[in-house]
This record gives C-alpha cells, sequence and structure tokens, in this order.
C-alpha cells in the first residue's frame, strides 16, 4: 500500500484531538509506520509562528498577515516533515490546507479565491495531496462551548461567532473533492469515533484491494 496523507479539520470543539489519537491507535495496531503532525506548527519555525498568530496581544492582527503566517508556517512544515515523512511511511495530520480556506478565506473574507490560490499553489508545491480529509463538521455554538469548557480561548477561537459560521461554510465548499469526507461531530465522541473507524476502515481497505491489483 502507498504511503498515505490523512488529515482532521473543521472549526473548534469538533473533536481534532481526539480524532488524532483514534487515528494515532488505528495505524499502531496495524504496525503501520506513520508521522504525527499539527497545523500550524511541527517545527521550530512553525511553532513561533502559531505562537504569533494564536496570542492575544495589544497590536491588531491585519488577516493578510494571519493568512501568510499560516501558509509560511505550511511550508516549514511541508518541507521539513511531511514530504521527508512520506517517503518513509504515512502522515496523520491535525488540521491541514482546509482551515486557511475556511478561517482565512471564509472566514475573514479579506483576500479573493484567486488570490488566496496562488498563495495555496506556490506553498503546496511538490505536496502530494491529501488522500483522506476528515471534516469534523460541529454547529459552531456548540462547538465554542466545547472549546470554553477546555479553558480560556485564544486569539482566533475568540473571533465572534458568525465567522465561525463563515468558516463552516468554507468546509462546506470543500464537499465533492476527492478524499474530503464529512463527520458528524454534533453527537457524542463514541459516536463520532464509530463514524471515524467506519470511513477509514473501508478506506484503507479500499487501498489495500488497489495495492494488490
Amino acid at each position: 500500500m502507498e504511503n498515505l496523507y490523512l488529515a482532521c479539520d473543521g472549526v473548534e470543539g469538533g473533536g481534532k484531538s481526539g480524532t488524532l489519537n483514534l487515528l494515532n491507535d488505528l495505524f499502531t495496531e496495524r504496525g503501520e509506520l506513520f508521522t504525527t503532525v499539527r497545523e500550524p506548527g511541527g517545527t521550530p519555525m512553525a511553532e513561533e509562528m502559531r505562537n504569533l498568530v494564536k496570542s492575544i496581544r495589544e497590536e491588531s492582527v491585519d488577516p493578510v498577515t494571519e493568512l501568510m503566517l499560516m501558509f509560511g508556517a505550511r511550508r516549514q512544515l511541508m518541507v521539513n516533515v511531511v514530504m521527508p515523512a512520506l517517503k518513509k511511511g504515512h502522515v496523520l495530520s491535525d488540521r491541514c490546507h482546509a482551515a486557511s480556506r475556511a478561517y482565512q478565506l471564509f472566514g475573514s473574507q479579506t483576500v479573493t479565491e484567486s488570490e488566496y490560490e496562488a498563495i495555496f499553489n506556490m506553498t503546496m508545491k511538490g505536496v502530494k495531496d491529501i488522500d483522506l480529509l476528515l471534516w469534523l463538521d460541529v454547529d459552531p455554538k456548540l462547538g465554542l462551548m466545547r472549546a470554553k469548557g477546555r479553558g480560556a480561548l485564544d486569539r482566533i477561537e475568540m473571533n465572534a461567532l458568525d465567522f465561525f459560521y463563515r468558516a463552516r461554510e468554507g468546509y462546506q465548499s470543500m464537499i465533492g473533492t476527492p478524499g474530503f469526507v464529512r463527520i458528524d461531530a454534533n453527537v457524542s465522541e463514541p459516536e463520532m469515533h464509530e463514524q471515524i473507524i467506519d470511513v477509514v476502515g473501508n478506506f484503507l481497505a479500499e487501498k489495500e484491494n488497489q495495492s494488490s491489483r
């Protein structure tokens, strides 16, 4: 079976961390070699960019600056971690480029689709397409309630509720993209994990069948 690139994404409170832990367990049980990453972050420089983007500060953060920092961190991760890791095994990612489409393009409404695509294409040049992207679709109001229950919110999580509904529209705009699968994240974690196990299990079985032909 080829080395695979899997990611989970969605607005706050959708259960991304639990999903990544579940994927870790599934791939470990299968004896697969894999690397886990997170966005933004994943390298020393990218983690610094993550802190710049998410920290609450007196200085206002321009949405275009935020977009550039996100893609800068992403490029560092792609070149220094993801691309080398895919030569050795699978990659499991907490968030991916879908977050920038949702948050920076649809949520912030600062750049045009063509401007976004230009930055996207430059950043993702030479990077393997994501094979399976699990969209953890939670109602933003419920998701933010869950996020608040975890503790203090970061700068991005403190956006107005309508920002997250626009971000959700960004994820919805990706329906139909190859490998993009919606998971109902409004349900309990065990129920959501049942969906994920089913989707990922079928996906891996299909990949194994393809490789054996």
